[in-house]
């Protein structure tokens, strides 16, 4: 649950997440408010981490949609949570 950045890369960049619906979002997020308060959280399962776009990213955004337009919800049991120093990041661990 890292912060929303406005710092740009070289080359674009897609990941692949899936965010929490509410009531844990909100008690997430507020977490996360109260952990690093000038933070403006989302809550979210990162499936597959940040990467670069090979090709157009607007072809794999289509790709993306199209693949992931039928998937399901899922439930995932939480572990034990986390803060990375350097980053500020939470981590909140996936045990199932």
């Amino acid at each position: 649950m890292g912060c929303i950045s406005n710092g740009s890369t070289a080359e674009p960049q897609f990941a692949l997440v899936s965010y929490i619906p509410d009531p844990l979002g909100i008690f997430l997020d507020d977490l996360r408010r109260e952990m690093v308060p000038e933070c403006q959280p989302k809550a979210h399962v990162t499936i597959l981490p940040p990467r670069p776009v090979i090709g157009k990213p607007s072809v794999a955004a289509e790709q993306m949609e199209r693949l992931t337009r039928n998937f399901l919800s899922f439930e995932v049991e939480l572990g034990e949570i986390d803060k990375f120093e350097a980053s500020d990041v939470i981590y909140v661990g996936v045990t199932r």
